[in-house]
Parts: C-alpha cells; sequence; structure tokens
C-alpha cells in the first residue's frame, strides 16, 4: 500500500512540521478542555487534525463528522483500518509517525516533541 499511497512520509512531516512552526514548537495541546480529539466544532484540533486538513480538507470533513457521529475517537494507526481515512490515503510509515506524533501530545509533550517524535519513529517504520 504504501507505494500507491496519495501522501508520503515526507509529505505528511513536511506539513506536520510547518504546522508546528506556525503554532509554536513549545506548543502543549490542551486535551483537558475537550479530550485528545482531532477536531472540535468541525475545525481542527489536535496536531493530526491539523496535518489531515492541510493535506486534505474534504477528508479531514469525512474524518470531523464520523468523530462527531461517533462521540469518540481512534487512534492515528487504525483510522485507515477503520474507515476513517481513504486506504490509500497515508504510508505505513507516514501512519507510524501520525501515531508517534500523536503519542507525544498525548502525554503532555510539547508540539516540536511530537514532531521529533514523528520524525524519528516515521523514519525507522518498515
Amino acid at each position: 500500500m504504501t507505494s500507491d499511497a496519495r501522501f508520503t512520509l515526507d509529505d505528511v512531516l513536511n506539513v506536520t512540521r510547518q504546522i508546528v512552526e506556525e503554532r509554536g514548537g513549545d506548543y502543549v495541546y490542551d486535551s483537558e478542555s475537550h479530550g485528545c480529539v482531532y477536531a472540535v466544532g468541525g475545525t481542527p484540533s489536535c496536531l493530526v487534525g491539523h496535518v489531515i486538513n492541510a493535506l486534505d480538507p474534504e477528508a479531514f470533513t469525512i474524518l470531523a463528522g464520523m468523530e462527531a457521529d461517533r462521540s469518540m475517537s481512534m487512534p492515528a494507526v487504525e483510522l485507515r483500518d477503520g474507515d476513517w481515512l481513504a486506504e490509500d490515503f497515508w504510508s505505513d510509515d507516514a501512519e507510524v509517525a501520525m501515531q508517534a506524533a500523536q503519542d507525544a501530545q498525548d502525554s503532555g509533550l510539547t508540539w516540536g516533541q511530537a514532531v521529533y517524535a514523528a520524525e524519528n519513529l516515521g523514519a525507522d517504520a518498515d
């Protein structure tokens, strides 16, 4: 599936870096006020939500709707398997990178640290 993916690891990391640069590397996601979710009120909330929205706003709108309809979220590594994103949305290594970023963010690390995690774990993915 990796070779047929619409978005590669490089695509995803480049967008992630841009978003973090705009928000600031020391930004810490506030999951206390609304939980760890991709969207709040239809707008991107977490780092992965911002990345998906930047890559494909239509895919983000579908994801946000599914999250709202089910009143739940799911890990980044399950979004394609759960049909929340198209199977060819991003490569396997991009998916691993976004899960690493999500894990870092959700554990209270800064978005700068989340980018670092994504860069390192995404590059190590098979």
